[in-house]
């Protein structure tokens, strides 16, 4: 029997990330250079994503109609679909005439060896056409590639790069990347429009998805951009997409990735006044937000001081940052006692959280998900609701304003106090 585990590895097909990439861009296509099927599942997903985007300017939802699909048959994965390909894209482009195309092949022109780069420069040839190839085949991503960088990569060095230096700058406009609409709440979105617009910063480019070419191309003329790594899998490689993004435009760059408890959003919002270029007055914003937080902070380590809670502990340490989490709720009074792990955890997932306690000098220990009781702790504080009969907090462990983190301590008490 196959039991439901936080423990499997899960390898991601390309196809779905790349529409989404440009779904809301309907001057712009997607081709899925694969069976129809392929086409059909990634069209589901968008329709099923859609709804979660996070309110940035710039999405706006479409209608799906620029998904094209080579419908690749048995024989093709014989023979090669390189011609259905190149037919695909010329019709579309007689048609539509669209500002560019991105490519996405699945698994079958990845084993049959189509050379869909050459294709590809062949069309954009003949017709004027951007024709932009993703990497990756399907299944066959090479070091879990993510999409959404991909995508981002594909369309900055088509459309924004080129314009770097030749275009006005603007000191209201800011570049966020590694952060996917779909994968973050409209929450985390707004916390990053309050502490930006602190800096001056109205508009908020969050590539790539929603953005048109012209959207792109207005980037060359961005004044700071942001490393926010929350919706995509390889973190290290948006980091250096945003350093590359950051060089070739010759502007700042402002990592926001570290941000697990208050003060490392007082030092990130420090660094973003300096890199701005801003005075004593951005600086007694900060210092007055931070008057407001620690205010807060006390009430709350009043009403709680003297309760306990569990940390829910799923996800791999390699990704799982508790040490943040730890400190915020034990300078608002409560006792962090130990993880929970969830019942399907193995000896190593066990071992790799006593070391964790160990290597911290912490005074917590390990409980089991199918045994803990409620008299372990008065709380549980979790990424995800679990079952268990303890009381359960569902906590944003990132935050990216002072008022943000705020508003997690009033949820916090509201929730222990009833």
């Amino acid at each position: 029997m196959i039991r439901n585990s936080y423990n499997k590895k899960i390898i991601h097909c390309n196809l779905m990330q790349a529409f989404v990439s440009t779904a809301h861009n309907e001057n712009a296509a997607v081709v899925i250079h694969n069976t129809r099927s392929c086409s059909s599942i990634a069209l589901r997903a968008y329709f099923g994503l859609r709804e979660r985007a996070s309110g940035a300017d710039t999405v706006k939802l479409g209608s799906g109609n620029n998904l094209f699909c080579t419908a690749l048959t048995d024989k093709d994965a014989v023979f090669g679909g390189g011609e259905k390909l190149e037919q695909c894209l010329l019709d579309i482009c007689r048609v539509r005439n669209p500002e560019y195309i991105l490519v996405a092949c699945g698994c079958v022109p990845g084993v049959v060896g189509d050379d869909t780069e050459a294709i590809c420069k062949t069309v954009r040839e003949k017709t004027g056409v951007p024709i932009l190839l993703l990497p990756g085949a399907g299944f066959m991503v090479p070091g879990l590639l993510d999409m959404v960088l991909a995508a981002t990569d594909l369309l900055c060095k088509e459309f924004t790069y080129p314009l770097a230096g030749q275009v006005k700058r603007r000191d209201d406009t800011a570049v966020v990347i590694g952060l996917s609409n779909y994968y973050i709440s409209r929450s985390v979105f707004e916390e990053l429009r309050e502490s930006l617009t602190d800096l001056g910063i109205s508009v908020i480019y969050c590539p790539p998805v929603g953005e048109t070419k012209k959207e792109y191309q207005e980037m060359a003329s961005a004044s700071l951009a942001i490393s926010l790594c929350m919706g995509v899998v390889q973190k290290e490689a948006g980091r250096k997409l945003a350093e590359e993004f950051a060089g070739k435009l010759q502007i700042p760059l402002l990592d926001m990735n570290a941000s697990y408890e208050p003060a490392d959003t007082v030092k990130i919002l420090r660094i973003a006044g300096e890199k701005h270029k801003l005075g004593n007055d951005y600086d007694k914003k900060v210092d007055e937000k931070i008057k407001m937080f620690e205010q807060e902070r006390q009430k709350a380590a009043a009403l709680l001081h003297g309760r306990s809670c569990l940390i829910a502990a799923g996800l791999p340490f390699r990704f799982f940052m508790p040490l943040g989490t730890i400190r915020f709720l034990e300078s608002l009074g409560l006792s962090v006692t130990g993880f929970l792990l969830p019942e399907t955890a193995t000896a190593a997932k066990e071992n790799e959280a006593d070391a964790f306690i160990k290597e911290h000098n912490l005074k917590m220990r390990c409980f089991r998900q199918d045994s803990v009781k409620e008299s372990d702790a008065d709380i549980l504080v979790t990424a995800m609701p679990l079952q268990t009969t303890l009381k359960q907090f569902v906590f944003q462990s990132q935050h990216f304003s002072l008022e943000g983190w705020c508003r997690e301590i009033h949820r916090l008490t509201g929730l222990i106090s009833g």
